[in-house]
């Protein structure tokens, strides 16, 4: 973060009021289709996604840099079939869901 000093303030993060903005990388849909077979397991995702969408900045657990990419978060909850796993990107005013995986 910049200093009042030398004019700049970065900021990482720019949560509206309403929540981040969601943003679902390609292929993403496919998993979602794939989830919504199994309503229950649906209704889960759903309320992580509007979970992330509120606070996404500080839930789950942070990934460690992997090369340009940082600030990669994950949210693994367990659900009758196993684990499911959320990996998403929180930057400005949008989160950016980048799979959705059960295992």
């Amino acid at each position: 973060m910049g200093s009042a000093r030398d004019g700049l303030i970065r900021v990482k993060y720019a949560k509206p009021p309403e929540g981040f903005n969601i943003r679902f990388l390609e292929g993403v849909e496919a998993q979602l289709e794939e989830i919504s077979r199994d309503p229950s397991l649906a209704r889960i995702v759903d309320a992580l996604i509007l979970r992330i969408a509120k606070v996404g900045h500080i839930e789950g657990t942070e990934i460690p840099p992997d090369g340009d990419e940082n600030g990669k978060r994950v949210i693994v909850e367990r659900v009758e079939s196993g684990k499911l796993a959320i990996l998403y990107r929180p930057l400005g005013d949008t989160v950016t869901i980048m799979s959705i995986r059960i295992f």
